[in-house]
């Protein structure tokens, strides 16, 4: 087992986008990440904090847009299944704008 001075534990702070705004309310959110030193600076650790918000965006579009959230299932297969099918169908969908974007 590895010690405690070969990682790092951090904790880092984030504002949403236009958080610095007037009159916007701002809401920080905290990260409290542990990491090896060697692996994870800090501009790696804030750089994968920030890819939080596009994957919540890629969840609320694939809830939207293909059925994510409307499983109801008894066993973890079938919610795998779901899921895995639900995700693929976005990244289609995605694919398919993207070509059709660039050919407009």
């Amino acid at each position: 087992m590895a010690s405690a001075d070969h990682h790092r534990r951090a904790p880092l702070r984030a504002l949403p986008a236009g958080a610095a705004q007037p009159g916007r309310a701002t809401r920080a959110c905290v990260f409290v990440v542990y990491a090896p030193r060697s692996k994870a600076t800090r501009q790696t650790l804030v750089n994968v904090a920030g890819r939080r918000w596009e994957i919540e965006t890629g969840f609320e579009a694939t809830k939207g847009e293909c059925g994510l959230d409307q499983y109801e299932v008894r066993q973890w297969q079938g919610w795998y299944r779901h899921i895995t099918l639900a995700l693929l169908a976005h990244a289609v969908l995605v694919t398919l704008r993207v070509r059709a974007k660039k050919n407009a």
